[in-house]
């Protein structure tokens, strides 16, 4: 396990790691290499199928929700400073 500071990486994935704050308990994603404007960082799918919203989910349409696969895309964060994009018709993770 790597540690920066109070932070661990948990996971190492081919474009990015997963980092465990143990202050806060929070876990959040982080691109293990750079990305240019047209690269794609993963693809996913819908896991589960919610039809509420969870902190760990997308919204695919009014009352449709997904658990992201692969799993280390849920700590994604809900930011409103985004830098990327779940495009759900061609289900890839795109830099913005």
């Amino acid at each position: 396990m790597v540690t920066t500071q109070h932070l661990s990486i948990i996971s190492r994935h081919k474009t990015a790691d997963v980092w465990y704050n143990p202050l806060t308990q929070h876990r959040s994603i982080h691109a293990a290499i750079n990305f240019k404007e047209d690269d794609i960082i993963e693809d996913f799918y819908g896991g589960k199928m919610l039809d509420h919203t969870t902190y760990l989910t997308i919204q695919t349409d009014i009352n449709s929700h997904i658990a992201l696969k692969p799993a280390f895309l849920q700590f994604v964060s809900h930011s409103c400073n985004q830098n990327v994009f779940f495009n759900e018709e061609t289900s890839q993770l795109k830099p913005v």
